[in-house]
This record gives C-alpha cells, sequence and structure tokens, in this order.
C-alpha cells in the first residue's frame, strides 16, 4: 500500500481508477450473491438456522454469541499476522471470480 501512495502518478491514471472500481464493483457483487445464496429463504443453511431458532432459541443466542467471539478473535490473529508480512490479495481475487460468475448469471438470466 506504501509503494502505491508514494509512486508519482500521471495526469492520465483514469484506465487505472476504472480497473480498479471494476474489481471493487465485482467483488462486491460476489459477496453479495454469496451471502444471498447462503441466507435466502431456500439457500443453503437457511433450513438448519430456522430450526436451530424456532427450536433452541437459548441455544441459538449462544451460538450467535460463540461465532462472533469466534470471528473477533481470529481478525485479530489475522491483523496481528499482516502487520508482518504484506497484505495477501486471493480473497479479493476470490470475490472477483464469483463476482464474474454472479454478473454473469444476472445478465443471461436475470437473477443471481
Amino acid at each position: 500500500m506504501d509503494k502505491i501512495l508514494r509512486t508519482e502518478r500521471g495526469g492520465n491514471d483514469l484506465p487505472g481508477f476504472l480497473h480498479s472500481l471494476l474489481l471493487v464493483m465485482l467483488a462486491v457483487v460476489g459477496m453479495t450473491g454469496l451471502v444471498y445464496h447462503v441466507l435466502a429463504p431456500g439457500g443453503a443453511i437457511a433450513g438448519a438456522l430456522g430450526r436451530l431458532f424456532s427450536g433452541y432459541p437459548v441455544l441459538s443466542f449462544l451460538v450467535l454469541v460463540g461465532l462472533l467471539a469466534m470471528f473477533f478473535a481470529a481478525r485479530t490473529q489475522v491483523g496481528m499476522r499482516q502487520r508482518n508480512q504484506e497484505a495477501n490479495e486471493v480473497p479479493l481475487y476470490f470475490f472477483v471470480a464469483i463476482g464474474m460468475f454472479f454478473a454473469g448469471r444476472l445478465l443471461v438470466f436475470g437473477t443471481l
């Protein structure tokens, strides 16, 4: 990131900006499509979550608190590791690939 900020930019950097904007937009489409297909009413885990929340409301609250605690602990560990290393771009390109898939489905079928 420091390398990007320190570089001298010319006045004609519009193609690079548009390329970066396209990558971010595809990544957002990928994240949105993935979350939609996982959590939608007919999604991958919607039935299991519905049964858990309706049958065991106290247990589901404890599971939710545990998942949040695991998420924040993992985020802290990854953040500490990335301070010593350069950032990995694999997750970005993973979501860009999924975004290309969902964008193609949206163009061909008209739905995610």
